[in-house]
């Protein structure tokens, strides 16, 4: 019994329950101490009455989603006898009685597995508390057959994935090993869609580079999907590996083709349309193949990034050949990512287990080291404004910026509790990071220090004009000051010799330069005292 020392041992169905329908749930029915309800992993659900060891009721009931019984609730004293059962794959929460071996009503409240469900407040009003696997959480009226409140919260697992979607700074995509593609407004920090159909963990995600709402996922079921944000819907599943899918890419030259690296060796290049293959090559001494992005500057250059340390430059318009025009050797262990500059032509960033990211200039040849980091690099990613700024996260929990020219940290950031999967900023907002990690958070970091001087500039009246320029002066020069050189700036440039008031040109300003905040615009207009 449960006020003994001693242990009871119980004995259901011999030959009935096999190792893999184990125990997954327990629950004491809180109207009688000897009465415990015993939930297997398949879906079967036993009654005992502990001073007899003896099964006193079966509600055998097998999970038509195919998940397993994640949780068991009593509705107590409201309604003796009665009891819910949820599984982590439906969201359908089924009502029992004690009484009869079916449920009295089966609920499908929401279309994705529950993590957890218990009843709170007072048991009459039967009010039940639900966590789903997507990260909602919400409590149910049980009575009255409606949800009486409802949150899309972030991700219940590691946050592998973060990208910015072009068209937009203030939307952001995530995917998650909980299996889930979530779009988020990061200026309100809600949740606008959990995108529907996919299963499985989700390791990349790539928006189409032409600004198109569409989105690019790999998946570990080995496929590669693709969603039409706007509309809602997939408009591509295609399953061209035998194995979980790491990394995928849009072409940017040419966004009719796309790419996808796995766990099997193959890289395939394949139409987005209908995900034909166009290429597939083999990596069959570097699997799995963890990376792989196509040069901004020549759509028939894609790098792929693998298990045996090497990167590898493929010219995927030679048709008739199976080798690649380039291998990277240097990292002393397996290369996770390779990202190509979009400023700088032929400049290729990698990360890997070396604790080390490596910045290749594949013209000349010459390699600089980046070290700091103290465990695994995972995320990588360039400046779009700063040719010589790139962007880390590793296993140690830290986002690091770096200044390649001089091989040198330049900012870290220590907000995550855990390993830094995912980066990703916005040529609009340059200066706004995101990252995600195994702590499940996405944090939206912002790079203060490096843009102080010209934040001041312009607190102060002054010319900002010193701080455009091209990527060559940037390169040649080593100070500190950041020079402004790609495509957002230009944008702004514009908009600063066009604005008609002073507060027009600061808004121009902050949407460039600060984090998505109303509060910081609404203090600026306070400074220059509301101007128009």
């Amino acid at each position: 019994g449960r006020d003994s020392v001693g242990f009871k041992r119980l004995f259901y169905g011999e030959g009935h329950v096999d190792k893999k329908n184990s125990v997954s749930v327990l629950a004491w029915d809180p109207l009688s101490p000897n009465y415990l309800c015993v939930g297997y992993m398949q879906g079967s659900i036993v009654l005992y009455d502990m001073d007899s060891t003896t099964v006193i009721g079966n509600f055998a009931s097998r999970q038509q989603s195919g998940g397993m019984l994640r949780a068991l609730a009593w509705c107590g004293s409201a309604s003796p006898g009665g009891f819910l059962s949820v599984d982590d794959r439906s969201g359908t929460l089924k009502l029992w009685n004690v009484a009869q071996a079916n449920p009295m009503a089966i609920l499908p409240i929401r279309k994705c597995g529950f993590q957890s469900i218990s009843f709170v407040g007072k048991l009459e009003m039967q009010l039940c508390l639900c966590s789903f696997t997507d990260g909602t959480v919400g409590v149910y009226a049980l009575r009255e057959r409606r949800w009486r409140s409802i949150k899309v919260l972030s991700h219940s697992e590691t946050v592998f994935t973060c990208a910015f979607s072009p068209a937009n700074p203030n939307i952001l995509a995530t995917g998650s090993f909980d299996g889930t593609v979530k779009i988020w407004d990061v200026t309100s920090q809600v949740c606008l869609q959990v995108l529907p159909g996919h299963a499985g963990v989700v390791f990349y995600l790539a928006w189409h580079p032409e600004g198109e709402d569409r989105l690019m996922a790999a998946i570990s079921s080995g496929e590669v999907w693709i969603w039409d944000i706007a509309r809602r819907q997939v408009v591509m599943s295609v399953a061209n590996h035998a194995e979980p899918v790491y990394c995928c890419a849009w072409n940017s030259g040419d966004p009719s083709l796309g790419a996808s690296v796995s766990r099997d060796g193959n890289l395939v290049v394949f139409a987005v349309k209908d995900g034909s293959v166009e290429r597939r090559i083999a990596h069959p001494v570097a699997r799995p193949l963890y990376g792989v992005h196509f040069n901004v500057h020549n759509k028939r250059i894609v790098a792929t990034a693998s298990a045996d340390g090497i990167v590898r430059i493929w010219d995927i318009g030679k048709v008739t050949s199976s080798a690649p025009v380039l291998e990277l050797k240097g990292h002393g262990m397996k290369v996770f990512h390779c990202v190509w500059s979009a400023l700088l032509p032929n400049y290729l960033l990698t990360s890997s287990d070396d604790h080390t990211l490596r910045c290749w200039n594949i013209s000349s040849g010459e390699c600089r080291i980046l070290r700091g980091h103290t465990s695994n690099v995972r995320a990588v990613c360039w400046s779009s404004e700063v040719p010589w700024l790139c962007f880390s996260g590793s296993w140690d929990g830290t986002v690091r910026a770096w200044d390649i020219r001089r091989d040198h940290c330049v900012a870290s950031f220590t907000d995550h509790h855990a390993d830094v999967y995912g980066l990703s900023l916005h040529p609009s907002r340059p200066f706004v990071l995101a990252s995600s990690s195994r702590d499940t958070t996405v944090r939206i970091l912002w790079l203060q220090e490096l843009i102080l001087p010209i934040c001041m500039a312009m607190a102060e009246s002054q010319s900002i004009e010193s701080f455009f320029g091209t990527t060559d002066e940037a390169m040649q020069s080593l100070s500190s000051t950041i020079c402004l050189c790609g495509p957002g700036s230009k944008r702004l440039r514009q908009s600063l010799k066009s604005a008609g008031s002073v507060a027009l040109k600061w808004q121009a300003f902050c949407d460039f330069f600060l984090a998505p905040s109303r509060d910081v615009w609404e203090i600026i207009l306070l400074q220059i005292g509301g101007q128009r």
